[in-house]
């Protein structure tokens, strides 16, 4: 090796180093956001969903991060029990903003800043998308994107879900999303 390139050398892999520590650098949790995408059906929900899964909320393991005011983005982990869409995961940190302390049931700021879901013993169906940090997901489309699960059937909440997810088992919604999957 020349006399250059060994002088060289060290500054080329510092500079390296650095770079690629900064580019890989995590973005504040508090600037993430979430999937407010509305849906126009069920099929558009799962085609565009990176992740669906079945899974149970863990309202003890929640952490939360000061956006602005009286706004957090809150970081629930979800213990995944069934894969239906994307990578086979079995614990995701899942991202929902919340407003502290909680407004009034009649106010409509939870529609959009609902804080974490509530531990649930059956779980929900969730479809999801990465945030700008790969490593944490969020709903996709904020309540079009949930669906809980009572007595081992789905539900599709009023207003926000899709009627063609309401009332399935498990099985039902793995074959739902296989045939919703399939692009036309």
């Amino acid at each position: 090796m020349n006399i250059l390139a060994k002088l060289l050398f060290p500054l080329v892999l510092t500079v390296s180093v650095f770079l690629s520590e900064e580019s890989t650098a995590a973005i504040p949790i508090a600037d993430l956001h979430t999937d407010q995408t509305k849906y126009i059906s069920a099929a558009a929900l799962t085609r565009q969903s990176a992740l669906i899964v079945a899974g149970v909320a863990d309202e003890k393991a929640i952490k939360s991060y000061h956006v602005d005011g009286r706004l957090y983005n809150f970081v629930q982990t979800v213990f995944v029990s069934r894969v239906f869409k994307g990578k086979n995961e079995s614990v995701i940190q899942l991202l929902r903003p919340g407003i502290t302390p909680a407004p009034s049931t009649n106010n409509p700021l939870p529609i959009i800043y609902p804080g974490p879901l509530p531990n649930q013993a059956e779980g929900y169906v969730l479809f999801l998308n990465p945030t700008a940090d790969p490593a944490i997901y969020s709903v996709s489309g904020g309540w079009q994107g949930v669906y809980p699960v009572y007595g081992g059937k789905t539900v599709t909440l009023a207003g926000y879900g899709f009627a063609a997810m309401n009332g399935l088992d498990l099985d039902g919604v793995g074959k739902l999303v296989t045939r919703l999957g399939r692009v036309r």
